[in-house]
């Protein structure tokens, strides 16, 4: 018997990869770049839509770019808390019950006058608040992004693996992985070595983007 869209929405799902940055309503991104004066040249929300919606085969290099509009949303404590939230409300009204969130600090930092207790507090709130409303589990996973400067990198793992430790916030216990992404035909693995030990002796999952643009050799 074939489900509709109602039926299909309360089936109870989980969610293995949602990009925190990647999953943003469009209304959300028009309304903190107006309240923010953020340069987006666009003020419909179905306009939005379009344009960050692929619908014909592209290279990795076209879906990324896809981000650049909607990245900018992300740009203050309030606002990464509030695109959390709404992260997680979207993931319940889905049927969702168990997700894994990803984000990269240093991604989201980019061009951007936030630090990474920034982006990861409010994260970790909004995902905390997203919780308490709702009746879902949520693992986040930290990205590093390929193609940022080694030291980023390595500043964004050492940041997160400290709220993990440390226990100190709600949702602390929540951070349960570390990702490569981005660009993979630009680097190898070995080059993220260190990273992934840092990762591993604190008990974080590892996952990794690979074959998005390259053969199954590299995979």
């Amino acid at each position: 018997m074939a489900l509709n869209r109602r039926q299909l929405r309360a089936l109870p799902k989980v969610e293995l990869h949602r990009h925190l940055d990647g999953s943003i309503r469009p209304g959300t991104v028009l309304d903190i770049a107006r309240r923010h004066n953020l340069d987006i040249d666009i003020s419909n929300p179905d306009a939005l839509k379009r344009r960050i919606t692929l619908r014909e085969p592209a290279d990795l290099a076209a879906i990324l770019a896809a981000f650049d509009t909607i990245q900018k949303a992300t740009c203050s404590y309030e606002a990464i808390r509030r695109i959390a939230f709404e992260n997680v409300e979207d993931c319940v009204l889905d049927g969702i019950v168990l997700a894994e969130l990803r984000f990269s600090p240093g991604f989201i930092a980019l061009n951007k006058s936030l630090n990474n207790d920034e982006i990861i507090e409010g994260v970790l709130d909004g995902v905390a608040d997203g919780m308490e409303r709702y009746d879902i589990q949520v693992g986040l996973i930290h990205i590093v992004s390929r193609t940022l400067d080694p030291a980023v990198n390595r500043r964004s793992t050492e940041d997160i693996i400290a709220y993990a430790r440390r226990g100190q916030h709600r949702c602390a216990d929540r951070i349960v992985g570390f990702d490569l992404a981005d660009r993979e035909a630009l680097s190898e693995p070995e080059d993220f070595s260190d990273l992934v030990a840092l990762a591993r002796g604190a008990d974080l999952g590892i996952t990794v983007h690979s074959g998005e643009e390259t053969g199954p050799d590299h995979v």
